[in-house]
């Protein structure tokens, strides 16, 4: 049986050690995107998955044939849980779990999942219902709880009712501390906003109120009520239509306390009210439909530059009714269309006016038609980088990705770290860079398409390594035989892996030979460094005859010195009297005192001693011992 020498073997071990870890501190810092919008449920019984980044559309066994408003959650994978038209709630297998919600199908939002952020299976399904005139009920906000490892055979649920009258806006997005919710509903006959906190102690009742912008009133037949509300997905804007009105307006929006403010109205420019609404990923730019009570009317699409002046820019017009609008994991935004076999796309949303390049039947439904309404999520599981970047610490390759490809003939990257010379520019679809020094950069992006030319900016942090483990130089240390000494890795690191696989901050040894240490630090960059434990093997001789042959003539320690450090030597009479002593490894004692022979006998010695870098035992090591003189 061959044998790896031992040397050889541990560094091998070693090496498979650091390269599983290393791919396992990749996976688990990399970005990881949201997946809890990627899978859509909408009329007529579609189902449209974006898992595998592109859409696929699939046939609902549900009966979800008719109507505006409805709601889907995946789980953290992408694979779909529930599903609900604002008044039936299904599960994954399209399995009827409720018939008792209280929202409305024909509300322009009917209904929203929210999960609470303990991660422990609980769901709360928000609802708005119908405005009619008295006496007949109108519901309001409400909302529902639902457990997931409970849902067999639910037919029932508990409904809490927060407004009793709302127009058919809801909308929702994650706290700025990056744990809660908040859910966003309009009050009627007045102007004020309700901003619902959602935490793991369940849906806060008392809502955050804000008086801002149009108050939304007016009888049945005004259709103020009618229109969707959207949250950026930074959560730093708002925007709703009032259909009725003939208006857009749009808002500034705090996640961390929950409050709307410094309202902005941007009047329909054509005879049609706003419908559906949507903002680009980047929050720049926001998307409106005008539709016409009439159904197969001619309806319009628009674009407003936030950033600019604000003025709607017409994209399409179309004989279909162009309706709702939702952003996708993908970057696109879909637009409904009445009855038609086709979804509309806009391919590129960040890009202004025409080239963000909407697309009429720009996704086939295979053989379905769609309806008013699509599906409405928490805003947040959209908010996904343009360009995501992996391996943030410095020396590493750093791989950059697009999220939206569509529409590219070519591309310029500029890192923004000249000092790299020729490789600080790049052509390539998903290119790799080192940066030369730990720190924050500028990226630029450049994209052409149709001779055109789009610039983008994103900052990118590039971390240092953590320090080295072992920061005392030579990274070698001393061990007495029968001692044992502590190798510690340094504070405050994500994960540890030693050479024999432990994964402890310290490491106790008592073996002399190399140890070696992996450290991730909370950033995700990897350090490695190797500390040389020696053994330090001191003999002191019993005895020894200073007749001047040659042999053994002083008396001396032997063995290895360079791992001592402190050393002092003394040499003592039986009666105390000290009558040598030096620091220097290299004397050795001739048997005089003051230049006079000692006699034959015993004497006692007394060695002081510090060991190299010994982290264990800080005080001086004194050891004790007897030398016969031979004459």
């Amino acid at each position: 049986m061959l044998r790896l020498p031992r040397l050889l073997f541990t560094l091998i071990l070693v090496f498979l050690v650091w390269f599983q870890m290393q791919a396992q501190t990749i996976n688990e810092c990399a970005y990881k995107r949201p997946h809890e919008a990627d899978t859509w449920c909408f009329y007529s019984k579609i189902r449209m998955g974006f898992n595998s980044g592109s859409p696929s559309i699939q046939n609902l066994p549900s009966p979800l044939n008719s109507g505006k408003g409805c709601a889907s959650i995946s789980d953290e994978n992408g694979d779909l849980l529930l599903y609900t038209d604002g008044m039936l709630l299904w599960n994954k297998n399209s399995t009827l779990l409720s018939n008792t919600l209280s929202g409305d199908l024909g509300s322009t939002q009917s209904s929203l999942f929210v999960p609470n952020p303990n991660g422990l299976g609980k769901y709360y399904i928000f609802t708005t219902h119908l405005l009619y005139p008295p006496p007949l009920t109108t519901n309001g906000l409400c909302y529902s709880t639902i457990h997931m490892d409970s849902i067999s055979g639910v037919d029932t649920l508990p409904v809490k009712k927060l407004l009793a009258k709302t127009p058919e806006k809801l909308t929702g997005v994650q706290h700025s501390n990056g744990i809660d919710f908040w859910v966003v509903a309009h009050g009627w006959d007045n102007n004020t906003f309700y901003a619902y906190k959602v935490s793991k102690s369940g849906v806060d009742s008392i809502p955050v109120e804000s008086n801002v912008g149009t108050i939304q009133t007016g009888t049945l037949n005004s259709r103020n009520m009618v229109g969707a509300m959207k949250i950026s997905p930074d959560g730093t804007k708002l925007a709703l239509a009032i259909f009725g009105a003939k208006l857009v307006e749009w808002f500034d929006f705090d996640a961390g306390s929950g409050k709307v403010s410094n309202p902005r109205q941007i009047p329909s420019p054509d005879a049609y009210g706003p419908y559906g609404i949507e903002f680009s990923p980047d929050g720049t730019k926001l998307y409106f439909t005008t539709v016409y009570a009439t159904t197969n009317a001619s309806n319009n699409l628009y674009q407003v530059d936030l950033t600019g002046a604000g003025t709607p820019v017409l994209l399409n017009t179309l004989s279909n009714n162009m309706t709702a609008l939702q952003l996708a994991v993908d970057g696109k935004i879909y637009v409904a269309r009445y009855n038609y076999a086709f979804l509309g796309v806009i391919e590129n949303p960040n890009r202004p006016d025409i080239a963000c390049n909407y697309i009429e039947d720009g996704l086939s439904l295979n053989g379905n038609q769609g309806k008013m309404g699509l599906p409405n999520f928490i805003q947040s599981y959209l908010n996904i980088p343009a360009v995501t970047y992996e391996t943030k610490c410095h020396g590493d390759d750093t791989y950059f990705y697009l999220n939206n490809r569509s529409n590219i003939d070519s591309l310029t990257w500029n890192f923004g770290d000249p000092t790299t010379g020729s490789t600080n520019i790049s052509q390539q679809l998903e290119p790799s860079h080192i940066f030369s020094t730990p720190g924050n950069y500028s990226i630029n992006l450049t994209e052409w398409f149709n001779n055109r030319s789009f610039v983008s900016t994103f900052p990118v942090k590039i971390n240092p390594l953590p320090p080295k483990s072992f920061s005392f130089d030579p990274d070698s240390i001393y061990i007495l035989p029968g001692s044992a000494v502590l190798l510690d890795a340094g504070d405050f690191m994500k994960t540890y892996e030693w050479s024999d696989g432990s994964t402890n901050e310290t490491l106790e040894v008592s073996e002399p030979g190399f140890y070696y240490i992996t450290i991730v630090d909370t950033n995700c960059c990897m350090q490695q460094d190797t500390m040389k434990v020696l053994l330090l093997d001191l003999f002191v001789p019993n005895a020894f005859s200073p007749n001047f042959d040659g042999t053994n003539d002083k008396f001396r320690i032997k063995g290895p010195t360079q791992g001592i450090d402190n050393y002092h030597f003394y040499v003592y009479n039986r009666w105390g009297q000290l009558l040598w002593e030096t620091d220097s490894f290299t004397d050795g004692w001739d048997a005089t005192f003051k230049g006079v022979e000692c006699p034959a006998g015993t004497y006692v010695w007394v060695m002081q001693f510090g060991v190299t870098g010994n982290v264990l035992k800080k005080d001086k090591i004194v050891k004790r011992g007897m030398v016969t003189i031979v004459r």
